[in-house]
C-alpha cells in the first residue's frame, strides 16, 4: 500500500489513461469522471467496509490505473489542477457519482467512453454536455472543500457524553440519512 495526495493520484490516472493531445473538452470531461470514480470509492468507504485497509486499487478492472513512477503529462496535470476539487453528483444527491469509464475502443460500458468523448469534444460539446451524454441529468459540484478523509467508523463505540470529530461526522450523517429518509421517525 502505498498513500499519495488526491491530486497526485489524478495526475497519474489521468496520464495513463488519456492522451495530452486530446480536445481540452475531452479532457476535462475524462477528469471530471476519474476524480468522481475516485471519490465515490473513498466516500463510501468500498474497500474499508469490506475488512481492506487501502481505499483504491491501481486495477483497472476494478478501479483506475494508477501506476507509482509514471511521468505526467504537463496538459493533463494543469487541468487537474483546475479541476481536482471539483466531481460529479446526481441531483439531489451528495456523494460522488460512480462514473464508470471505459475506453470505448477495447472496451465498452454503461458509463463515459473514453475515445467517444474526443468525439463529442471535436462536435464542439462542453464536457457538461458530454458528460450529460453518457451519465444522464449529472451535476458539476465546484470547488468542493478539500479535507482530510475522516472513515465513519472511529475505531471505538462513541457513547453518551462524548464529543469531537467523531461526534459531529456521525452527527452530520444522521441528519443527513433523516433528509434522505423522511419515513425514519426520529
Amino acid at each position: 500500500n502505498i498513500r499519495v495526495p488526491f491530486i497526485e493520484y489524478i495526475k497519474n490516472v489521468a496520464s495513463g489513461e488519456i492522451y495530452p493531445n486530446w480536445p481540452i473538452d475531452a479532457i476535462k470531461s475524462n477528469i471530471l469522471a476519474q476524480i468522481s470514480f475516485a471519490l465515490n470509492r473513498i466516500y463510501n468507504e468500498w474497500y474499508p467496509s469490506k475488512g481492506y485497509d487501502f481505499d483504491i486499487t491501481n486495477s483497472p478492472s476494478y478501479d483506475q490505473s494508477f501506476s507509482e513512477n509514471r511521468q505526467f503529462f504537463e496538459t493533463v496535470s494543469l487541468v487537474v489542477d483546475d479541476f481536482f476539487n471539483d466531481y460529479l453528483v446526481r441531483n439531489g444527491q451528495v456523494q460522488p457519482l460512480f462514473a464508470r469509464y471505459c475506453d470505448g475502443r477495447i472496451s465498452t460500458c454503461d458509463g463515459l467512453s473514453q475515445w467517444g468523448s474526443v468525439t463529442l469534444a471535436n462536435q464542439g460539446k462542453s464536457p457538461l454536455e458530454i458528460l450529460r451524454f453518457y451519465y444522464g441529468n449529472v451535476n458539476i459540484i465546484y470547488n468542493a472543500v478539500v479535507s482530510d478523509n475522516t472513515p465513519s467508523f472511529p475505531g471505538f463505540n462513541i457513547e453518551l457524553g462524548a464529543a469531537g470529530d467523531f461526534v459531529r461526522e456521525i452527527n452530520r450523517q444522521l441528519n443527513r440519512i433523516g433528509q434522505n429518509y423522511p419515513a425514519i421517525p426520529v
